[in-house]
């Protein structure tokens, strides 16, 4: 599995930072470990999911992890709603989780849930859709993002058409399921795969609302289907991690979303690059990207650019052989830096957003 991308890991493969989440924080994943070991390997196959969500700072329960779902009472029924957030696995299977009043039960939970089957939410069985069918090979398309100012996709890099490459299609056998639907009846579609206006992809319900209209079911908290993991068709491993950077950025943000709380800015320093030297200095410009959710202050555009609001980046010199002076100043995203001895230097950016700081660093060659 590709190594995890954090949230300030936006524009960058190589960055190795985290997001800093309250300690309360705490997600339920339900799934069927001891069942889902389809490539024998004894490692559960969605085990990708917990393993990024725990590098992301998150605390996972583990007490539903392992078929514990399959039938709730009361004490299942009040830990899972002493939880921060409940995601279920692809590898959760749907005809498990829907017998008597499962479905009620399940629906009825105040904690918010991330759904990550598209086989849970027919008619059939939670009933957040007015659709019996589920495109099982669904492949690995493309996602149009519907509502692209949604939280759930800031910082994704989306295309002119709202389209974004968020699946892997080499893992597992690259397929994913699709629910077959219209619409979310009193919910949102959020995105469909591309070609295929008539799949839900990503869709969400605010609290207290029927699914659709005759449904009978009721959020009890916020709800939202991600379909997302590996469908397990033809002994394949099931349920695992099959997300792209974007995918993963997009997943975080859900979660976070459903969490809330202050997120570490995000810093690219910019890539490498290798200038020629000039006598007496040489001045190419850095090209970074520094962005922050606003949080814990509302920033706004600073009149002077080198007296920044809300989120403040410094550059420095972390090491070379000769000076380093900024143009305008240390505190802009793209300042021009002047060396004046040739050499390899390493430039640090960092940001801070008056609560949290994220850094990142850049190596320029004067040569």
């Amino acid at each position: 599995m590709e190594k995890k991308i954090a949230w300030f890991m936006i524009l960058a493969l190589a960055l190795g930072l985290t997001v800093s989440v309250p300690a309360t924080a705490t997600i339920i994943w339900v799934s069927e470990a001891s069942t889902s070991d389809n490539n024998s390997d004894g490692i559960a196959d969605d085990q990708g999911w917990i393993d990024l969500l725990e590098a992301n700072g998150y605390e996972v329960n583990l007490d539903f992890n392992d078929r514990q779902g399959h039938t709730l009472d009361a004490a299942k029924i009040a830990a899972l709603n002493s939880a921060d957030l409940i995601i279920m696995s692809r590898c959760a299977i749907s005809g498990e989780y829907d017998d008597g009043e499962e479905t009620t039960q399940w629906n009825s939970l105040v904690t918010p849930l991330i759904q990550l089957s598209a086989f849970h939410v027919r008619n059939s069985r939670w009933m957040w859709f007015d659709s019996p069918t589920t495109i099982s090979a669904g492949g690995a398309p493309l996602l149009k993002a519907l509502v692209p100012e949604d939280p759930i996709f800031k910082w994704v890099t989306l295309d002119a058409s709202n389209q974004v490459d968020v699946l892997d299609e080499t893992v597992g056998n690259g397929q994913t399921s699709f629910i077959e639907a219209a619409d979310a009846g009193n919910g949102t579609v959020l995105a469909r795969p591309v070609g295929n206006d008539d799949r839900v992809w990503i869709a969400e319900w605010d609290e207290g609302v029927e699914f659709y209209t005759g449904a009978g079911q009721f959020t009890g908290g916020p709800r939202i289907l991600f379909c997302a993991g590996t469908n397990g068709a033809d002994s394949s491993i099931v349920g695992a991690y099959n997300l792209t950077t974007q995918g993963e950025i997009m997943f975080l943000n859900m979660v976070q979303k459903f969490l809330g709380g202050n997120r570490r800015p995000i810093v690219d320093a910019g890539d490498y690059q290798s200038v020629l030297w000039q006598e007496p200095s040489v001045t190419p410009q850095v090209d970074a990207t520094a962005g922050d959710d606003g949080k814990p202050y509302q920033a706004s555009p600073p009149a002077d650019p080198c007296t920044p609001v809300g989120l403040t980046l410094t550059w420095s010199k972390v090491s070379g052989p000769g000076s380093v002076a900024f143009d305008p100043c240390n505190s802009v995203e793209d300042p021009c830096a002047t060396f004046d001895a040739a050499g390899f230097y390493e430039l640090r950016l960092r940001g801070y957003d008056g609560e949290k700081d994220s850094c990142d660093v850049v190596t320029i060659y004067v040569r």
